[in-house]
């Protein structure tokens, strides 16, 4: 019985700790800019109204800056390394008094980054 106690609390910290590997948005922020996470930097932003308010809204991309996700590809003929950096996308809805919120995110690939293109044969498409 003990046994099994510890095995079931083992498995319940293993899949808590993966939820510590996600990057934590804020819900609201008054700043599009409080939405990049540190390490991480902005590579489109887009302004629109997305829900018919007459207030203009943000969709972001956002893309991790770590220099160990850039990698030389064998047998290519790239001489740069390649970015293997993952890239979330939000959608920010903007209210009358200039706050924003989080209103959606995909960090599942949605946006998939160089590196993951090239080795998806992708990049031709």
């Amino acid at each position: 019985m003990k046994k099994k106690g510890l095995f079931f609390s083992f498995l319940l910290f293993i899949f808590c700790s993966f939820d510590l590997l996600a990057e934590n948005f804020p819900q609201k922020a008054s700043k599009v800019e409080d939405f990049i996470p540190k390490g991480w930097k902005k590579l489109i932003v887009e302004k629109g109204d997305l829900n018919k308010d007459k207030i203009d809204d943000v969709v972001l991309v956002i893309e991790k800056n770590d220099p160990k996700n850039f990698k030389k590809i064998e047998d290519s003929p790239r001489s740069n390394p390649v970015n293997f950096n993952p890239r979330i996308i939000l959608v920010l809805f903007k209210d009358k008094n200039s706050k924003y919120t989080l209103v959606a995110k995909n960090d599942k690939n949605f946006i998939v980054s160089p590196g993951y293109a090239s080795e998806e044969g992708l990049e031709s498409l």
